[in-house]
């Protein structure tokens, strides 16, 4: 049966637009999840991004290390301008009271044909290097570990901190009229530091209707209806004489 679907979604607010999304570690089978806001600071685009796991992050393939994304529309011409960790937690899981700018430590990608390496989206930003973002973030250092993180696990060989729950991202570039809710779609979290660890699309959270259409009928099957519709209408014609 040939189709017309389509798929519309609509959220209840202009900005911000929040995605999450959940998967599973087949590494220890460690329940992974991570939420992305998405909002609009001046002419900059602001995504934070969590770490929403209840587990405690135990080996690097639980880090949360990227979210790819797309913008229907015009191509955006964007530049990183910055990354503020909310707090800094060492290798054993005690607080680092360093500087919580990750500066250098994320960057921003962007490509009209897609990321690369499967990443079919055209937009990203990263911690871990996974061949679209340069050797200088590559790694677990400075990732993303759950709240709860507590050290020990596949975790302390790592010198330098990791990020704590969550990241704010600062993109620059926007034009004047730019609607996060409108134009950001197709969002993917990302873990660890190579892109076969686990992966998983997100979904809207603040996209509050979805309606899809119904499908287009062949044509036997239109015939069918209004053959079906004539001898309904001849019936009821023939009870009122």
């Amino acid at each position: 049966m040939a189709t017309g679907a389509t798929l519309v979604g609509t959220s209840a607010q202009a900005a911000p637009i929040i995605f999450s999304g959940s998967t599973t570690n087949p590494d220890g089978n460690a329940a992974l999840s991570a939420k992305a806001t998405f909002s609009t600071v001046g002419n900059q685009l602001q995504i934070a991004l969590e770490n929403t796991a209840d587990a405690t992050s135990m080996r690097p393939s639980d880090l949360l290390a990227a979210v790819f994304f797309e913008v229907s529309g015009a191509s955006l011409s964007m530049a990183y301008v910055s990354g503020t960790a909310e707090s800094l937690v060492n290798h054993n899981g005690t607080a680092n009271g360093g500087s919580t700018n990750a500066g250098s430590q994320w960057a921003y990608a962007h490509n009209a044909a897609g990321l690369g390496g499967g990443v079919t989206q055209d937009y990203g930003v990263g911690g871990a290097g996974f061949g679209i973002f340069g050797a200088g973030v590559d790694g677990a250092d400075w990732l993303i570990v759950s709240d709860n993180f507590s050290g020990g696990g596949n975790l302390s060989s790592n010198k330098n901190p990791f990020v704590k729950n969550s990241i704010t991202l600062l993109l620059s570039g926007l034009p004047v009229d730019f609607d996060p809710v409108a134009r950001i779609n197709n969002v993917r979290f990302q873990w660890g530091t190579g892109l076969s660890e686990p992966s998983t699309t997100a979904l809207c959270l603040t996209c509050t209707t979805t309606t899809q259409s119904l499908p287009t009928p062949e044509p036997g099957s239109l015939l069918l209806l209004g053959s079906g519709v004539a001898a309904v209408t001849q019936r009821l014609r023939r009870r009122r004489k």
